[in-house]
């Protein structure tokens, strides 16, 4: 029995439980929960280490334990920092995540084992239900003519070369970081990772990154002799399938069903627009505007343009708010869509809830 969980057990259902209740409620993650699970955090692994110092061996007390457990929790900090910043969610979700990093013991994760980052295993045991749960909602929800209508859009020449690209070159130096920090070769972590690279590249790089997927593509060609092999062609076509379906497939699909139009007089703080707007020639123009941040290839004519407003996780500014009902009159449309409410912290309770049940990576438990 793990005796280290039983000690953070009740504040990990305490904290999910409540922050989950709080956001779907209210769509906001209260810092006083936050910190309340970091202090609970560290007083109890204080507490665990002055047992061992005065009533245990303290030969027994691995201080390597608690370096590893700080390293998670700061690559925590960092990711999550880097999730919120592009947009994949908000500084609440990201503080959230840093929280559950810091509660759950090391000694979970015996499946999917990451050095010093184990907590990347609750992000992929939440991000995947996530979409699985959301492209079933999608799939029942969407007549046939949109399926078929959002999967040529998915299949699009343009767009297939650009992922082939970003993914035949950078599947090469991360399975190379792999073997540097000794990590087994895990499909589900570098799908994961590979998402969250492509999505930060496109938002530094946007119109530069062609180049750069070229120049990867070259330089693997030239110095990874096992292209002339079966096994990384194989490897490379599944993910290059997953990305086809998650990437593309099941976001455009799901752009009708998330959004609803709203006025512009009726605009709100917070609120995530499916839309943005641009000056064009002197007019103003909305396009499309996938959630996440996916700077897609429909969003590459904004590129030059004139935005009205800066799209985050966190939504609308009240500054964007004001800024767009006093422009209402010259906008020459009402409506702005906005994306219906998606409440993030369920679905990470879950992934705490998955990830201690079956001891790590749930997939790789699985498969």
């Amino acid at each position: 029995m793990d005796y280290i969980l039983l000690l953070f057990l009740p504040m990990i259902l305490f904290i999910g439980g409540i922050t989950s209740y709080q956001d779907r409620m209210s769509g906001k993650i209260r810092n006083k929960w936050i910190l309340l699970g970091l202090s609970y955090a560290f007083v109890m692994n204080i507490l665990i280490i002055l047992y061992y110092i005065f009533f245990n061996d303290v030969s027994l007390l691995r201080l390597t334990y608690f370096i590893e457990l700080i390293i998670n929790v700061i690559f925590a900090l960092i990711l999550g920092f880097i999730l919120w910043d592009v947009g994949i969610w908000t500084a609440g979700d990201a503080k959230l995540f840093m929280v559950f990093s810091a509660l759950i013991p090391l000694s979970v994760f015996h499946y999917g084992h990451v050095p010093y980052f184990d907590a990347s295993n609750v992000l992929i045991n939440t991000f995947i239900p996530f979409f699985i749960i959301y492209a079933l909602i999608l799939l029942f929800k969407t007549t046939i003519k949109q399926k078929i209508f959002y999967l040529k859009k998915s299949l699009e020449f343009k767009q297939l070369i650009f992922l082939f690209l970003f993914l035949f070159g950078f599947i090469w130096p991360l399975n190379i970081f792999f073997k540097l920090i000794h990590l087994p070769s895990n499909y589900f972590f570098s799908i994961f990772i590979l998402f969250i690279i492509l999505t930060i590249i496109e938002k530094m790089f946007k119109n530069s990154m062609v180049y750069i997927l070229v120049c990867l593509s070259v330089l693997r060609i030239i110095f990874d002799k096992t292209i002339f092999t079966l096994q990384p062609w194989f490897i490379l076509i599944i993910i290059f399938i997953s990305f086809i379906l998650l990437r593309y497939f099941i976001l455009y699909m799901g752009y009708d069903y998330m959004t609803k139009y709203v006025d512009i007089k009726l605009l709100k703080k917070g609120m995530v627009p499916a839309e943005n707007v641009y000056v064009d020639n002197g007019k103003y123009k909305k396009s499309p505007l996938l959630h996440f941040s996916l700077l897609s290839y429909m969003q590459e004519k904004l590129n030059e343009k004139t935005t009205v407003f800066n799209v985050t996780a966190e939504g609308l500014t009240k500054k964007d708010v004001n800024k767009l009902k006093k422009l209402e009159k010259k906008l020459g449309f009402e409506h702005l869509r906005i994306y219906k409410t998606l409440n993030f912290a369920p679905y990470m309770f879950l992934g705490v809830l998955l990830t201690i049940i079956f001891k790590g990576n749930l997939f790789i438990v699985i498969f």
